[in-house]
């Protein structure tokens, strides 16, 4: 049988090995050694899984300090803004980071890794899967007549969100909200029939 990443939903793994729960717990000293372990696990699965915005080509509408839009896809989930791995754009939306997955492919699931704290400005982005890069197109995103992918973004660690099968060249998070907008890591997994 093979894994996919939505065995992932239960708990994700930071980068460091820090397990979250459905209840945002933190596992004990005594838990350390199965913590490494899973994390270890997650990766292989991921790796295997093949995400799809791995490293590839990234933009943003804009950009706070050194807080660049490859880090969204630098492969580290960790939501510790000191770690590193986040993104960040300037204040006034809207907002919007986008991913050229190369290739025009059928998306099953978008994962997006939130940070720590101020958890709560990725509440109400959205998904997109779209063939079209252009400033004035992603600006249009929120009135557009394209249809996102699942829910809108919630504030929690990790959101899955389903994308049913809908092929794009390029994954984009938008956000209409007048606060920053942040993505700790972005990952893409194609639908296979």
């Amino acid at each position: 049988m093979a894994v996919n990443a939505k065995t992932l939903q239960p708990f994700q793994c930071d980068c460091n090995c820090n397990r979250y729960s459905a209840e945002g717990g933190r596992p004990t000293a005594d838990d350390l050694g199965y913590v490494e372990e899973t994390c270890l696990l997650e990766h292989k699965i991921r790796k295997e899984a093949g995400n799809f915005a791995f490293a590839k080509l990234t933009g943003q509408e804009s950009t706070s300090g050194d807080r660049v839009s490859s880090r969204a896809v630098d492969g580290n989930t960790s939501g510790v803004w000191n770690h590193n791995s986040c993104t960040h754009t300037d204040l006034v939306g809207p907002h919007w980071l986008w991913v050229d997955l190369q290739v025009i492919i059928p998306i099953s699931d978008v994962l997006i890794y939130n940070r720590n704290d101020y958890s709560y400005r990725i509440t109400g982005a959205e998904i997109y899967v779209v063939n079209d890069n252009s400033t004035a197109f992603l600006n249009s995103l929120g009135t557009s007549n394209e249809v996102h992918c699942g829910d809108p973004l919630v504030n929690i660690p990790m959101n899955n969100i389903d994308c049913d099968g809908k092929k794009g060249r390029y994954v984009v998070v938008f956000s209409s909200r007048d606060d920053p907008l942040t993505i700790c890591e972005l990952e893409v997994f194609a639908k296979y029939n």
